[in-house]
């Protein structure tokens, strides 16, 4: 049996059954989970480097 065939196969196994579809909502919530974690540290670090600049500000000018 080749590729293809297997993976006609497999696909038809998968639209099939409805624990393919569970798998794959609970891939994308974790996927936007990520996402919402991602952004909150790029947040969070962009907010940290403007305090240690004007840290590092306050000290050059004194």
């Amino acid at each position: 049996m080749g590729l293809y065939p297997k993976f006609k196969a497999t696909l038809k196994q998968l639209m099939r059954e409805r624990s393919g579809a569970t798998a794959i909502e609970y891939s994308l919530i974790a996927g936007l989970i990520f996402l919402a974690i991602a952004g909150s540290i790029r947040a969070f670090a962009e907010s940290r480097d403007k305090v240690f600049e004007d840290i590092s500000s306050a000290i050059e000018e004194s």
